[in-house]
């Protein structure tokens, strides 16, 4: 009995796993609420990234609550290929010309891979093709 339930378990999460693989078959990655694709940008005409996200994930700029450290109204921060622009005000200068995807990355990720300062998560630009 346990070794059916521990056998059906796995197979659960193996299923789960691969139905869940953040990438479509050519590699890109899948449209979703923390992604915004190549083809999503493609298929607007906004001249800036601001209300290109405005339209399509209007709660990615909204920084939620207060920085716990200095209880202060914070920030969504953003990155252009692995640089910080600074806060979401950055994004009104930016073209979609050329860019792959826009993904937004929760506080507790972006705090880890970027340290302090991203209390609110971050909104992460590429304009090259993801591997």
């Amino acid at each position: 009995m346990r070794r059916t339930a521990l056998l059906l378990l796995s197979f659960a999460l193996a299923l789960a796993s691969a139905c869940s693989h953040p990438r479509r078959a050519d590699g890109a990655p899948r449209s979703g609420a923390d992604v915004i694709t190549a083809q999503d940008i493609r298929a607007t005409s906004f001249t800036n990234v601001y209300d290109l996200i405005a339209q399509l994930r209007f709660r990615w700029l909204q920084a939620r609550g207060t920085d716990t450290v200095n209880l202060q109204a914070g920030n969504v921060m953003v990155r252009l290929d692995d640089n910080e622009l600074g806060t979401v005000q950055a994004l009104r200068t930016l073209s979609p010309v050329g860019i792959t995807s826009i993904r937004f990355v929760d506080p507790v990720s972006a705090g880890g891979r970027w340290g302090l300062g991203y209390a609110h998560g971050a909104i992460v630009i590429s304009t090259h093709v993801e591997r």
